[in-house]
Formats: structure tokens, sequence, C-alpha cells
């Protein structure tokens, strides 16, 4: 017995049972994989050390946005080199810096006496300060040069693709090496489904027909996929081949990894009785329904099932043409039953 009140609380709604056209379905085995560009790996180009992480795990990030900062560690030759070579530079630049200052005041000095001093004294001392002034810039030029590439060494590190940052374990300070691995973006928008299909299977695997994909820990979510690539590999263990689906996946509910079920929907379609996935339970391991049998009354019935199509399946026993079925609210029901 379930009051009316009871019945509206957990929305516990049936439908007639009514003999329809029933399409019946092939059923495969597949796993949901990254689509292409739907999982990015950001890797160190060089050893070095990171000095900032400009991301949170699960933070949403656009394609190109700076995800840290490597500062790139130079070897101790190489530091040696720069600091010899900087050191040269700067006994090269004072050296100009004295040259320059000594040909600027022998040019004043000739301008100051230019009436009575030879001409070509005036424009020898004015090309020798022009020669130094522009020795000195070239050097000074050579310096900034070389702490631009010093500076260089630090390396942004960007996002290839829109996603949600995966699980890392960077901070500042933390030393990486060259090729590790430092993040993963994924984007669940769409993904595949890698699917393994045997000979007996492969005349329904063809463009033009229905494929659902239902998850395999939970009967209640079905999607429809498209065919995008027929076999082209096989499993060497089990000889089954491998054809590739494509699903839009717009609230992620589809994770990477995860085993579903693929439904091709053959063309042929019978006409018998069914019930929509989610009246079957299991009582006692055997698969029922409940049917109402009055306004606040259900009973149990034990059922034989037959094909399942991803959202609904055939009756061969237990449930006639006309009785009404618990369409939603059967998970409710069940319990209600089981505690009485």
């Amino acid at each position: 017995m379930l009051p009316k009140e009871t019945q509206f609380l957990f929305e516990i709604l049936t439908q007639p049972i009514a003999i329809g056209d029933y399409q019946s379905a092939t059923t495969m085995y597949g796993t949901i994989i990254p689509s292409s560009g739907g999982l990015g790996a950001v890797m160190a180009p060089q050893s070095g050390r990171v000095t900032r992480v400009n991301v949170a795990v699960g933070q949403t990030v656009r394609a190109g946005q700076t995800l840290a900062v490597l500062q790139q560690n130079i070897g101790t030759a190489e530091q040696v080199g720069i600091a010899t070579n900087n050191a040269g530079l700067a006994v090269q630049i004072e050296s100009a810096r004295t040259r320059v200052t000594a040909t600027k005041r022998e040019l004043d000095r000739l301008k100051k006496i230019e009436d009575i001093a030879a001409a070509k004294d005036v424009q020898a001392a004015e090309a020798n300060y022009n020669q130094a002034l522009t020795e000195l810039q070239t050097l000074e030029s050579r310096a900034i040069g070389s702490n631009s590439a010093a500076n260089s060494r630090t390396i942004t590190l960007t996002s290839p693709i829109s996603g949600v940052v995966g699980a890392f374990t960077l901070t500042p300070g933390t030393e990486v090496s060259s090729g590790q691995t430092l993040f993963t973006i994924t984007n669940l928008n769409k993904v595949y489904v890698e699917a393994q299909v045997y000979d007996r299977d492969l005349p329904v695997i063809r463009a033009g027909n229905k494929f659902l994909v239902t998850c395999s820990t939970d009967d209640h979510k079905t999607a429809e996929v498209r065919l995008i690539s027929p076999a082209q590999t096989m499993n060497p263990g089990n000889q089954s081949q491998r054809v590739l689906f494509e699903m839009d996946n717009p609230k992620g509910e589809f994770k990477i990894g995860e085993f579903v079920t693929v439904k091709a929907l053959n063309r042929q379609v019978i006409r018998n009785i069914s019930v929509p996935n989610s009246s079957l339970t299991e009582i006692n391991g055997k698969p029922a329904v409940f049917l109402k049998d009055g306004p606040e009354m259900f009973t149990l019935s034990y059922v034989q099932t037959g094909e399942d199509d991803g959202t609904r399946t055939l009756i061969l026993k237990g449930v006639e043409e006309g009785e009404k079925v618990v369409a939603n609210g059967a998970y409710e029901v069940k319990m209600m039953y089981l505690n009485q």
C-alpha cells in the first residue's frame, strides 16, 4: 500500500504496458578515450626550477593561458663563460668610456682655439671622438644583448588547449627535469568511444545506423554517439576489432577511461511488449517490475527479460498488455517493499 501523498512525494509514475514497435540492438563494450585535442600535456622543455605557478588543480583555463614560469638551469661551465664574457665586456666598456672622455676633451680644446688651430687638426679630433663614441655604443649594445640572453632563460609554460587542469604537485622552487610532464589539461566536451567489435557484429557497424552508449555503472545514463572510424586495428589478445565513435559530452558525465556499453540498433523492427529500463529492478537476484493494481496498491512481478536497446527492454514473461508498470521511482517502491 502506497498512499497517494507518498506517490506524489517520491514522484512515483506509471505507464500502461502495450505491444509496440521494438528495434533490436547488438551489444558491444567499449572505453571512453580523449578526443583529438581533448587531452593536453605540458612538459618541461629544459631542466630548471619552477619560479611561479599561476593555476590550481581543477581550474578551467583557456588555450594559451600561462600555467607556470620555469627558470632554466645553467651549467657551471656555462656560468663561468657568461661571467668571463661579462667581465671582459666591462673592461672594454670602461676603456672605451675613457677614450670618449679624452677625445671629447681634445675636440673641445681645439674648438675653443678654432680661429688659430689648423682645420685638419679639428677634423681629426672630431673623427677620433666619433669613432670612440661609436665603439662605446657598440660595446654597450653587446652588454645589453648578453643580459637579455641571460634573462631569456626564463621559460613561460602555457596551456595547449582549453579545459580543466588535472592534479599536479608543483610549487615555486620545485626542480624539474627535461621532458617531465608538469600539467595535464582535459576537455570533456567531446570524447571518443573505442569499442571492441567481433566479426559476427561487423554488419551493424555502418554509417547511418543509430548507436547508443550507456554507462556501465548507471543504466539510466544513455547518450547517442556517431561512428567516425570503422575498424582499422585489431586487439591481438582477443582478435576483436577496434571501432571509434564520437560523442558530445557537454556536462562531462562520461569520464576518460570509463567502461561503457555500446548498443548498435538494428534496422529490423519487431512488435512486442517492452518496458523502460527505469522500470526494471532486482529482487533476490531476479529481474522484476512493480505493477499498479489500484490507486494506492502495487504488486511485485518477476519477469523474464529479452534484448535491451539502451532505453527499453523486451519482456518475454511476467506482465500483460494493459497493466500499469512503475516507470519512475521503481527504486523507492522497492525500498518500501523491502522495509514492510
